[in-house]
């Protein structure tokens, strides 16, 4: 998306939004539920590990990066998005 404004001299800025999956080792079991369960790895050092490596990976490639979290806050989704918040 380009976005253009006039503040004295017209400017031109753009964005790209990425999309993907939080970050943080875990997992889910393929089975027949609508949400299936989500696995966290314990181990927060790798998380933090993994979480680090993909957003210098994301400032590394698109400068100014912002976060937005899209997640469900409720039930299994709420807490890989908590997780994720806490490690941020």
């Amino acid at each position: 998306m380009v976005i253009e404004y006039n503040e004295e001299n017209i400017k031109v800025c753009s964005y790209v939004q990425t999309w993907g999956s939080i970050p943080l080792l875990w997992s889910q079991d393929p089975d027949l539920k609508w949400e299936p369960k989500i696995k966290i790895n314990k181990d927060n050092m790798l998380n933090e590990k993994a979480a680090k490596l993909h957003l210098t990976e994301q400032v590394n490639k698109y400068k100014d990066v912002v976060l937005v979290n899209l997640i469900d806050k409720k039930k299994q989704q709420g807490m890989i998005g908590n997780a994720f918040t806490d490690i941020v």
